[in-house]
């Protein structure tokens, strides 16, 4: 089973390249988040938004948290959000872990992976969509990452600069 996720995720890499002048629209969702409060991504649309596909039981996804904190702390107040959806079947593992976990940015459900999987095409854990104001995909990355790096920080903050 290992060697078929480490398989999907090299293969995955490759989708990653994609072009500039190939660059997808992000498709659009409603997911609930951990109060039961229905998210739109439309609503977002204006922002620039890292779209982070993770689960508790993934220790590469849960070791990311603490950079995505300060990544939504240091960037939120200009007009950036990480939104996370967890591909979780478990609510109740959900719940506990953000429990002991605080996160600063939403985090929405997606138990029955249709988000994660279907619209997305996420083979591997963690996966994150970076877009940027107008909706549009112009990142694609998989694998942990400290999200709030100088370089990843950088790369982000140029999207504010984008049709202004």
């Amino acid at each position: 089973m290992k060697k078929v996720f480490i398989i999907l995720l090299v293969l995955s890499c490759f989708v990653a390249g994609a072009s500039a002048a190939e660059k997808k629209k992000a498709e659009d969702f409603t997911l609930q988040d951990t109060r039961g409060k229905a998210h739109h991504f439309s609503d977002y649309r204006g922002k620039v938004v890292l779209l982070n596909f993770w689960a508790t039981w993934c220790r590469e996804c849960t070791g990311e948290i603490p950079s995505l904190n300060r990544l939504q702390d240091r960037l939120g107040p200009k007009g950036f959000t990480v939104l996370s959806i967890s591909e979780d079947d478990s609510e109740k593992a959900l719940t506990r872990f953000l429990r002991k976990n605080p996160v600063y940015f939403p985090v929405l459900k997606d138990p029955e992976k249709k988000v994660g999987f279907d619209l997305y095409a996420v083979v591997g854990l963690p996966a994150n969509f970076l877009i940027d104001k107008d909706g549009y995909i112009v990142g694609t990355f998989f694998g942990p990452r400290d999200w709030s790096s100088d370089e990843n920080t950088k790369m982000i903050e140029r999207l504010f600069k984008q049709n202004d």
